[in-house]
């Protein structure tokens, strides 16, 4: 049966169920979703496009049942010894994305692609396997200013509700084809809790790596300062 996962400390978090199903676990939130992931753990599913394939992750277009979806495969998550550690003790990314998602959406947050699911492998609480899948959004890619622009807007407002996107570049945004609604595609969507650092952290990266003439939306404020620092270190 299908159990309502416990282990959440908010309420609100009881909206996940998680199921056992062989050697995986099953995380969703609408049960419609359940035979997706049954059919995705045991590949009866074909991939349409390979949009990145190394030693770090996976992320492709598969299809079921003429429907398309997002699978990703975050292989850092098992296969480097700090992460194998961390994650006995902690959820994986995929889980804790979907947490995210719920808790982000109730503060009124609604433009990311929707999560299926995740499709968890554990042994002796050590993470085996890691599968997020998303919604296949068709759409345009923010690569031209003014996509960026509207991209800007939909950041500013995660900001808003207090979270974060964590690697603001434009392949990370998708205009909707039908709405015309730029929705993130990858962000863990975690909170802010060193003052508004990671704020100015997103929208720095996206100006010096992506949008070197974009028109900076915040206040140069000592967490700019910080995470100005923090970025130029890191190019060195």
């Amino acid at each position: 049966m299908d159990t309502t996962l416990k282990k959440f400390r908010k309420e609100k978090m009881e909206k996940i169920f998680k199921i056992k199903n062989n050697e995986f676990d099953f995380y969703y939130i609408n049960k419609e979703n359940l035979k997706i992931l049954e059919k995705i753990s045991k590949k009866e599913f074909k991939i349409k496009k390979e949009f990145k394939n190394s030693e770090r992750n996976y992320v492709a277009e598969i299809v079921i049942d003429n429907q398309s979806y997002i699978l990703k495969d975050n292989k850092n998550e098992y296969k480097k010894f700090f992460n194998i550690i961390k994650k006995i003790f902690l959820n994986s990314d995929g889980v804790q994305i979907l947490k995210n998602s719920i808790s982000a959406k109730e503060e009124g947050f609604n433009n990311f692609a929707k999560m299926i699911g995740v499709i968890e492998k554990r042994k002796f609480r050590i993470l085996k396997k890691s599968l997020i899948i998303l919604e296949n959004i068709e759409g345009k890619i923010c690569e031209e200013d003014f996509l960026k622009d509207k991209a800007l807007e939909v950041i500013k407002k995660l900001h808003t509700i207090g979270r974060y996107h964590g690697d603001c570049n434009p392949y990370n945004f998708i205009e909707e084809k039908k709405s015309k609604e730029v929705k993130i595609i990858d962000s863990k969507m975690k909170k802010m809790i060193f003052g508004n650092y990671r704020a100015h952290y997103d929208m720095l990266t996206m100006q010096l790596d992506s949008y070197s003439n974009m028109k900076y939306p915040y206040s140069k404020d000592m967490y700019y300062y910080i995470a100005l620092a923090v970025k130029k270190i890191k190019k060195l």
